[in-house]
C-alpha cells in the first residue's frame, strides 16, 4: 500500500538520539494510517548503522538508505525526501 505520510529522518553520528526517536515512533506501526519512516544516514561512523538495523528488524515501517561517505547536511536531507513515497512528508 502506498504510504500517506513519510516521516523523513536525516541523520549523522546520532546513534543514541536516533535510537530514542525510533523507540518513540514504534507505536505508529499500529496506528492504522499507511505511513513510512525514511532514514537517510550520511555515512555515520558511530553505531548509527547498527541502531538502524536493529530497529528495522522490529519495525516494518522503516526504510533506510546510507551514503558510503559523508556528503553534508543538504544532500542528506534531499536524499531522505527523494526516497520518501508518501503523499505528505515531515
Amino acid at each position: 500500500m502506498h504510504p500517506l505520510i513519510s516521516i523523513c529522518i536525516p541523520t549523522y553520528n546520532r546513534a543514541e538520539l536516533l535510537d530514542y526517536c525510533l523507540d518513540g515512533l514504534a507505536p505508529l506501526q499500529d496506528c492504522g494510517t499507511p505511513l513510512e519512516i525514511v532514514i537517510s544516514d550520511n555515512g555515520s561512523t558511530d553505531d548509527t548503522p547498527e541502531v538502524i538495523k536493529a530497529h528495522s528488524r522490529r519495525n516494518k515501517l522503516i526504510r533506510a538508505h546510507r551514503f558510503a561517505e559523508t556528503r553534508g547536511p543538504a544532500p542528506n536531507w534531499l536524499n531522505a525526501l527523494r526516497k520518501a513515497e508518501g503523499e505528505f512528508m515531515l
